[in-house]
């Protein structure tokens, strides 16, 4: 109590002097320069004490804690990475800075540990991911489209655990994963019917292969992109549905899914029990839930 009143108070006063020294010191670190972390972390345990209770000596409050260093280190926080995230995104790729976000999310986490009080990193970190993650979404989506289009596998995959840290902002990019699966579908049966459409009959087993070699080659994506998020397995499952049962192989009266289906497991069967279950390992796990 005699340091908050004879020391703290005079020397901290309206224009908060002594927090504005430890934020300047944050800011050197974050610079790349070296700074006393222990003499930081004393001066920081000390905004914590202010919160001594006076009737109980053995309780402390962090009102005072947040009131005089942690709303202003999250303010100070916000502005240095709005700078620094234009700056950077001014001067490289989207994939550049999805690496470089994780690179400061880290520090910022090291930081709590090594000197800040741990009630700061959910409030920390979620300042950091308003910056750094949402506001430059629509950045981030639009190149998800070139990412997906090239298989860009750690890009999506570094994308996808950054905005998932908001589960709802992940919706366009599962829209743009369900767009992308359909176009490798058509793209995939189109290539057997030919560009003019001039093929007159499918192949029924040629049919299937694609169907599911677009579907276990996507499968293996949302297990590694998307960490096997049940919603981007949905959504795979509703692409395919999509593409299967309406493409260039289709078109005709003729040429169903299901028809070149039934065809593809005739053949096999007039080969034996035997050949159709290895053709059925051979589609995969995931081939009867899609059959």
């Amino acid at each position: 109590m005699q340091w908050k009143i004879n020391f703290f108070v005079p020397i901290q006063g309206d224009n908060l002097k002594l927090t504005g020294a430890i934020l300047q010191f944050i800011d050197h670190e974050r610079n790349g320069q070296e700074i006393d972390q222990g003499l930081i972390k004393k001066v920081v345990d000390s905004f914590v004490s202010l919160g001594l209770d006076e009737d109980d000596v053995n309780r402390i409050h962090l009102d005072a804690y947040k009131k005089h260093f942690e709303v202003p280190l999250l303010g100070a926080t916000e502005k240095y990475y709005k700078l620094k995230s234009v700056a950077f995104l001014a001067e490289n790729s989207i994939s550049g800075y999805l690496k470089k976000v994780e690179e400061w999310l880290r520090e910022e986490e090291g930081r709590v540990e090594r000197y800040l009080n741990t009630e700061t990193r959910k409030p920390l970190i979620s300042s950091c991911v308003r910056v750094l993650i949402r506001e430059h979404l629509g950045s981030m989506y639009e190149a998800s489209v070139s990412f997906f289009d090239h298989g860009k596998a750690v890009d999506l995959r570094r994308m996808y655990g950054l905005i998932a840290r908001n589960p709802d902002d992940l919706e366009p990019l599962r829209g743009t994963f369900e767009e992308h699966v359909k176009r490798v579908g058509l793209a995939a049966i189109s290539r057997l019917v030919g560009e003019d459409g001039a093929a007159t009959e499918v192949d029924p087993k040629a049919y299937v292969d694609a169907l599911f070699e677009v579907h276990r080659n996507n499968s293996g994506s949302v297990r590694w992109w998307f960490k096997s998020d049940a919603s981007f397995v949905a959504r795979l499952d509703k692409a395919c549905r999509d593409f299967i049962n309406k493409n260039a192989a289709t078109s005709t009266p003729s040429a169903k899914s299901p028809e070149l289906l039934s065809k593809c497991v005739d053949a096999l069967l007039r080969r034996g029990n035997n050949m159709a279950e290895k053709y059925l390992e051979y589609l995969g796990p995931g081939s009867m839930s899609l059959l």
